[in-house]
């Protein structure tokens, strides 16, 4: 019981979460200037049709009396999957978005256009569909090389290769905030040397900046750290369910799909409640002060 508890908070938490996410972003003219944000709005609707197509089926055929298969082989897991692997691609270019913003802030603005935005989320939306959705239609009659193939595909494609690149990201980035923090240091230490007050305010203006890139390396370190610790668990099941060399039943099975399930609810947490526009407009919202 504890398993069916857990999964409806962590369902409710994502659609509350993800809802509030859409409906800022869709009702505020300043959220809709900033372009990251659609990156946002993307993943917040990805990660509402996870939660709807996800465990509620799953409960439902447990305690409400449908029938249908939830194997790999079924309707379930391919329409459920592919909303996850939806997810996980908006996820990753909006990692990589920010990534290029924190580490070539003055390239970014050249490279990352409203056009190449959009084209990015259309991408994250398309590839899945294209690179499982509809080979795994063709999975599990009598074909097994064939299965086989895609199901190892899907798993290299979205599963592993995303947390490969985002192991390398988080390197990179607390590298990057390593070296960030020496030069801030220098730079304090220099300043105190010299004790000039226009060079104290002079300062101000690069501290803001390093302030801010500091916020946004900590929401992507989050975002990372939080589909790792998701899909550790993901590919564990996949490569149990694929080789058979391993257990996936009982209480680590539940545990797994709860992760998988939490990704979605932790994500408008991670990387929307964590953006200081969106405190703004929740603090105006709930007519709170400004945090």
């Amino acid at each position: 019981m504890w398993f069916w508890i857990s999964g409806w908070f962590l369902v409710a938490l994502a659609l509350v979460g993800n809802g509030i996410v859409i409906y800022f972003i869709m009702t505020s003219t300043r959220l809709q200037t900033r372009l990251t944000n659609w990156f946002v709005l993307s993943v917040a609707v990805a990660d509402v049709c996870v939660a709807l197509t996800f465990f509620p089926p799953l409960f439902s055929r447990n305690f409400l009396g449908f029938t249908f298969d939830a194997t790999h082989a079924g309707a379930f897991f391919k329409i459920s999957f592919t909303f996850m692997y939806c997810s996980n691609a908006n996820l990753f270019a909006m990692t990589m978005d920010r990534y290029i913003a924190v580490t070539r802030p003055l390239r970014y603005v050249a490279v990352m256009t409203q056009d190449v935005i959009f084209g990015l989320i259309a991408a994250a939306w398309v590839t899945p569909f294209l690179l499982f959705s509809f080979p795994a239609i063709f999975t599990y009659n009598d074909n097994p090389g064939y299965t086989m193939f895609v199901e190892v595909s899907r798993v290299i494609v979205f599963q592993i290769s995303p947390l490969v690149a985002f192991v390398g990201v988080t390197c990179h980035l607390l590298y990057f905030a390593n070296k960030l923090a020496r030069e801030t240091r220098k730079m304090v230490t220099q300043v105190r040397f010299n004790q000039v007050n226009d060079e104290c305010k002079v300062s101000q203006h690069p501290g803001t900046g390093r302030v801010s890139k500091r916020g946004t390396t900590a929401m992507i370190l989050l975002i990372i750290t939080a589909f790792n610790i998701t899909y550790l668990g993901g590919n564990y099941r996949c490569i149990c369910l694929l080789t058979e060399a391993c257990p996936f039943e009982g209480t680590v099975k539940k545990i797994i799909l709860l992760v998988l399930i939490a990704n979605s609810a932790v994500n408008p947490i991670v990387y929307a409640f964590h953006k200081k526009d969106f405190r703004k407009e929740l603090c105006k919202v709930l007519k709170l002060p400004n945090v």
